[in-house]
């Protein structure tokens, strides 16, 4: 019963047989994969890259987000606790009707004059904190400070606030909103101002500045026109008590 080997003819263990079994190895790992674009029905030809040698999940990832924008302020989430925040400052992420449904609500148990003189006396105070704040975060001083409260805001989603006009000796200022979000949730045709909430806003950062600039702003700010009311757009003027 004696079997004789040709040197030709591989036996499991021998020399010859492990050099080819680890040349069958690595032709099987430099096999090609399934390509999954053409799987999925998708002409990788017509696939613009992000960039210049991109990988392909990144573009198709670009691709998907191409709509979108993302949101200009950095934001934070605590892994932990949930907790939102910006540039330090804990931040709270709500759909808008939650937050306007509960404005109309208060405003109707207090009546709009009680509420509203609430609203400007904590709006001004929070405005003051914030660009306390922010100034020393940022390193920014005068009234870079309220250019930079007003782009925020304007990112946040409250709606799109301009400068139109500010007077560096007294302090007054106009300021134009568009798609305030009281007009977005309630329409055109309320009737009546709806964006009172933001007047104490414009007069806390502005005497802010004043102080920060050495001029002790005293100002006072309501909303003179409102797109919820037959207006184009919003308007507030700042002036001096």
């Amino acid at each position: 019963n004696l079997i004789v080997q040709s040197r030709d003819q591989p036996h499991k263990g021998n020399k010859l047989w492990l050099t080819r079994e680890r040349e069958t190895k690595a032709k099987g790992s430099n096999r090609k994969r399934p390509n999954l674009l053409r799987r999925k029905n998708v002409n990788k030809k017509k696939i613009r890259r992000s960039r210049p040698n991109a990988p392909m999940g990144e573009t198709l990832m670009s691709m998907a987000t191409m709509a979108m924008a993302n949101p200009s302020v950095p934001i934070k989430i605590d892994p932990d606790t949930g907790i939102w925040s910006t540039a330090g400052l804990p931040m709270i992420y709500m759909p808008r009707h939650f937050f306007v449904n509960n404005h109309l609500a208060i405003e109707a148990a207090l009546s709009e004059e009680v509420y509203a003189q609430q609203l400007y006396t904590a709006g001004h105070k929070s405005a003051w904190d914030w660009c306390e704040k922010e100034s020393e975060t940022y390193h920014l001083t005068g009234l870079d400070v309220f250019h930079h409260y007003m782009n925020r805001i304007s990112q946040r989603g409250w709606g799109q606030f301009t400068v139109m006009s500010f007077d560096s000796n007294s302090g007054a200022s106009d300021i134009r909103l568009e798609h305030s979000v009281f007009v977005e949730h309630c329409g055109a045709g309320a009737g009546r101002n709806l964006c009172y909430m933001y007047s104490g806003w414009f007069a806390g950062s502005l005497e802010w500045v004043g102080q920060a600039t050495n001029q002790s702003y005293s100002l006072n700010s309501h909303e003179t026109l409102c797109a919820a009311n037959g207006a184009e757009h919003c308007l507030f003027k700042v002036r001096p008590i």
